[in-house]
């Protein structure tokens, strides 16, 4: 799976501005920029870890009514085979 076309697409969803931020979520939304940040800062970080961090982001979208969990898992499957 290329977990980084994952969370870049996954973070374009969040940028997308659908999410509802009348909820506490704005300190987790602020940390998937935080991470996506550390993401693209370091080429070389592990596989596990990315998928581990793209969890929790598609998680914080799915918490903050950006998005469904069938979305997120569209997201993956497209990257499956990349």
């Amino acid at each position: 799976m290329n977990a980084r076309a994952a969370i870049a697409e996954t973070m374009e969803t969040l940028r997308s501005g659908k999410w509802d931020d009348g909820r506490a979520i704005s300190g987790h939304v602020d940390h998937c920029y935080e991470m996506e940040e550390k993401i693209n800062a370091d080429p070389t970080m592990s596989i596990g870890k990315l998928n581990r961090w793209l969890g929790w982001i598609q998680c914080t979208l799915c918490l903050c009514t950006c998005a469904t969990l069938g979305e997120m898992k569209q997201i993956n499957r497209k990257h499956a085979n990349d």
